[in-house]
């Protein structure tokens, strides 16, 4: 009888935790916010395989200018096809201004690891 008892409660323990609202509720992760840059010029160096920044936060009219550091060739190409830069050698730079609000995804053709993202707002 004890065992039939403690099956129940445990049966009813589980059940009611399965049912409660933190159980049902998926955890997401909570959404990275950028501190907006003030500037009106924000460089990212692209140095061992890596962007230094990867993510900026900038105001409509800045502009980005990419130098690369690397001896390996890169691209700067966005994702939506809103810029491309050609071919960066060592010590070469591309630079774009954003007139636009939006975020914009990029990488590079070469080493595709290789991600950014820029977010603008007015």
């Amino acid at each position: 009888m004890k065992k039939v008892a403690l099956v129940i409660l445990l049966v009813c323990f589980l059940l009611l935790n399965a049912c409660s609202p933190a159980a049902s509720t998926p955890t997401q992760a909570p959404e990275v916010m950028l501190a907006v840059l003030e500037e009106t010029d924000v460089d990212i160096l692209i140095q061992e395989l890596t962007l230094d920044p990867a993510e900026v936060a900038i105001h409509v009219g800045t502009t980005v200018t990419w130098f690369n550091m690397d001896a390996a060739r890169h691209t700067v190409t966005a994702n939506a096809g809103e810029f491309e830069s050609p071919i960066l050698l060592f010590s070469d730079t591309f630079s774009v201004t954003f007139d636009e609000p939006g975020e914009y995804l990029y990488s590079n053709k070469y080493h595709p690891d290789i991600k950014g993202r820029i977010v603008v707002v007015p």
